[in-house]
């Protein structure tokens, strides 16, 4: 009996600590950032730091578009030719190269172009 009443102690220390713990979590807000709502905010500094309230119109009034960001994976992989083809690398070149013929290897190390149907997604990673 004595040993389940200090078992019991043992929990109730833990959860007591635990409870503590969480409250000062909640004190200082649980680590997540802090939201502004904009239609409760009490400064107009804090209204404004939040983007909600941020015009799009340029001094023109014209609404700006967002930008295109170009893929930098895809920048890196492909090159555009003068004439504009895409041509990228082939596969199955980096290693392991001792089991594939001469041949092979010179026809996998030459670039190639990306397939038509790839063409339209590929230029739009590209930002074309």
């Amino acid at each position: 009996m004595d040993g389940c009443t200090s078992g019991t102690s043992h929990t109730s220390r833990n959860h007591t600590s635990h409870t503590s713990h969480t409250s000062h979590n909640a004190s200082t807000g649980g680590g997540w950032p802090r939201r502004v709502n904009t239609s409760t905010a009490g400064t107009r500094s804090e209204r404004d730091s939040s983007g909600a309230d941020r015009d799009t119109t340029t001094r023109r009034g014209i609404a700006d578009m967002p930008k295109m960001k170009t893929d930098s994976g895809a920048a890196k992989r492909i090159k555009v030719t003068g004439t504009g083809r895409l041509r990228r690398r082939k596969a199955f070149r980096s290693h392991l190269l001792e089991k594939k013929s001469s041949v092979r290897t010179r026809r996998l190390g030459r670039e190639t172009d990306i397939s038509p149907g790839d063409l339209k997604q590929t230029r739009r990673l590209l930002g074309r």
